[in-house]
């Protein structure tokens, strides 16, 4: 497996983990920059892919986006790039990317079904935690954690 963007291989238990580092979202940039995208495209898919996972059967509790054969969520690493809290939400480097619904956190916008959001897993095992909203400044704020924490 060639790794896109010079994203580093490090030594996991048994096998090698694929990292997404800040160094690899700074490359993304550059690109969207030369390409002269709109970043917001990505907002607003991260916003549509949450939304459909939300609405989606609710005995499905984690939904693996990242890494996975699907392809579920392509542009990920981009909405993250973007992320005015980037830095802090690839810390160490991204290794595993989840959907998933919240045990006991209701969504107000959803008539109290139980709240969806992305979560972005550390080699460490600690996590940072987004919810986009209609827009940027609409994104709920960054949580950080542990996977001790859940």
């Amino acid at each position: 497996m060639t790794p896109s963007f010079a994203t580093q291989m490090t030594r996991g238990p048994g096998d090698y983990i694929e990292r997404f580092t800040y160094d690899d979202a700074q490359k993304l940039l550059r690109t969207l920059r030369q390409t002269r995208v709109n970043a917001q495209l990505y907002h607003k898919e991260a916003r549509e892919l949450m939304n459909m996972f939300a609405r989606a059967d609710s005995s499905l509790k984690i939904q693996l986006v990242w890494p996975c054969k699907e392809n579920i969520w392509t542009n990920w690493k981009y909405y993250v790039a973007q992320h005015k809290d980037a830095r802090q939400i690839i810390g160490d480097g991204i290794v595993r990317v989840t959907a998933q619904r919240i045990d006991k956190q209701r969504d107000p916008n959803r008539g109290g079904a139980e709240r969806t959001d992305f979560f972005m897993f550390h080699a460490d095992g600690s996590y940072a935690r987004l919810h986009p909203g209609n827009n940027p400044k609409g994104d709920a704020a960054v949580k950080y954690g542990s996977a001790l924490d859940m």
